[in-house]
């Protein structure tokens, strides 16, 4: 169960315009927030640091969010 600020995190992350943005994971524990999950770039990570980083109650955010960027390979797929 999420508590308060974990739930206000993930409100903000999912009421994005960044679709990529709602499917991390946010985690609070005495006062440290921490961010899960993947996206696709590093334009995006910064962008979820800093909507949820201003949040009452939270004194640091840990990113723990991986950037997966398609290879051109991958793009032929």
């Amino acid at each position: 169960m999420l508590d308060g600020i974990s739930q206000s995190a993930q409100g903000r992350l999912r009421g994005s315009s960044y679709s990529a943005l709602r499917n991390l994971d946010c985690i609070h524990r005495d006062g440290v927030l921490t961010l899960r999950g993947c996206l696709p770039t590093y334009y995006l990570k910064q962008m979820a640091l800093a909507s949820v980083s201003d949040i009452a109650g939270v004194s640091m955010v840990v990113d723990q969010i991986e950037v997966m960027t398609r290879s051109p390979r991958d793009v032929n797929l």
